[in-house]
């Protein structure tokens, strides 16, 4: 047995992945997760949501969306720079950069002007939700979260890349972000560090100053317990994507915390616990067979409704492994 066997419901729902800036694409780490993602993309280019769109795509669902996702809603400044990538309402700190190697990639070659909104709004008007947000937004990643408090409460993973300096006016920086993560009951899990040179002749020979990390984050269900700091129980159908999400990461020792933890609250059965405690259902990411899969979702709702009921029960009757 594997975890999605066990978990059926985790195919059926998928989990809900929300990717702010996201021309740059995703990080590797998440590939194993595409055929689950219920994918939703943001970049304030409407062209470049309308190509996305049109490519292929690897998700369970996707969709994208023209927005720049902010602090606050109303319309910004955008900052156009010769890397795209580079782009942001917030100004480049072009006498600090100019001091480094890759000076040039944040030269202003235009502004524009974009609409921008906040994921409460979106959770509002949209009911936007999100077991996983990732970041990359150019020094916004804190104002974004700040003004996200419909959805964060019910996330479990976020990932960010932010600066350890300001690269731009008015950026939050790693060291504020790591507080407010703490602060809202998350643990770092990972963290990817990116040198830069000085615009010097000795770059290649030096080891380079830290310039900015991408960091993965994952929500402490027992935070009460360890920091005083009150954290929302999941429901059950959050609290096993959490658990699928911590085996796919490669973080099976907290995957099993959790689900000792989930046990504890009722989320989890005996029989469960029982399952999840042979170290065999954590090792490695299932495989979902994608052709099969696609036929499935062609059968009628009622009809696939009828098979996930006999397979549950199915499960319900099969010894532990």
């Amino acid at each position: 047995m594997n975890m999605l066997s066990l978990f059926p419901e985790i195919e059926r729902e998928g989990i809900d992945f929300l990717d702010i800036g996201c021309s740059g694409g995703l990080n590797d780490r998440w590939k194993a997760l595409f055929q689950l993602l219920n994918y939703v993309g943001f970049d304030p280019n409407k062209e470049e949501c309308q190509r996305l769109s049109k490519l292929p795509s690897p998700y369970k669902n996707a969709h994208f969306s023209p927005y720049a996702i902010a602090g606050d809603v109303g319309q910004a400044v955008m900052h156009l720079t010769e890397f795209p990538p580079c782009y942001s309402i917030l100004r480049p700190r072009h006498q600090w950069l100019r001091r480094f190697s890759f000076h040039n990639l944040f030269n202003e070659v235009g502004k524009s002007t974009v609409n921008c909104t906040t994921l409460n709004y979106l959770a509002e008007t949209e009911d936007l939700r999100a077991d996983i947000i990732k970041l990359d937004t150019q020094g916004l990643e804190l104002p974004i979260l700040r003004s996200a408090s419909r959805i964060l409460p019910h996330t479990f993973c976020v990932e960010t890349e932010t600066g350890f300096v300001e690269n731009y006016v008015g950026e939050t920086v790693a060291a504020e972000l790591d507080g407010f993560m703490r602060q809202n009951g998350f643990l770092l899990f990972d963290i990817k560090i990116y040198r830069v040179g000085r615009a010097n002749r000795f770059a290649q020979r030096s080891r380079q100053q830290p310039i900015w990390c991408e960091s993965l984050w994952m929500r402490d269900y027992r935070a009460s317990e360890s920091w005083d700091i009150a954290v929302p129980l999941p429901n059950r159908a959050q609290a096993i994507k959490a658990l699928y999400i911590c085996k796919t990461l490669g973080f099976p020792d907290y995957g099993f915390e959790l689900t000792q933890h989930f046990h504890s609250t009722g989320l989890l059965s005996d029989r469960e616990l029982t399952i999840l405690s042979d170290s065999r259902i954590w090792a490695g990411a299932d495989k979902v067979n994608h052709r099969i899969a696609r036929l499935f979702l062609l059968l009628p709702r009622v009809l696939r409704r009828k098979i996930y009921d006999s397979l549950g029960a199915a499960l319900e009757r099969q010894p532990p492994v």
